[in-house]
């Protein structure tokens, strides 16, 4: 299942926040790039899995500088 959304995510905070996670989510939003001004329009059950393990990963408080 998958829901219709726009979503935009900012790279910089997951490079920061949770950079383990940014490669997995970046392969299954690809072909787009994450960043400022692309926006995810379908938020599949694969990309909301990898997003909320990218809020565990930020919510452990490691923070890249």
């Amino acid at each position: 299942m998958s829901a219709e959304a726009n979503q935009s995510f900012g790279r910089s905070v997951f490079e920061r926040r949770a950079p383990e996670s940014l490669p997995l989510i970046e392969r299954i939003i690809a072909p787009l790039k994450m960043g400022r001004g692309n926006t995810i329009r379908e938020i599949s059950d694969e990309l909301l899995e990898a997003l909320t393990d990218a809020y565990r990963e930020a919510a452990s408080g490691r923070i890249s500088r």
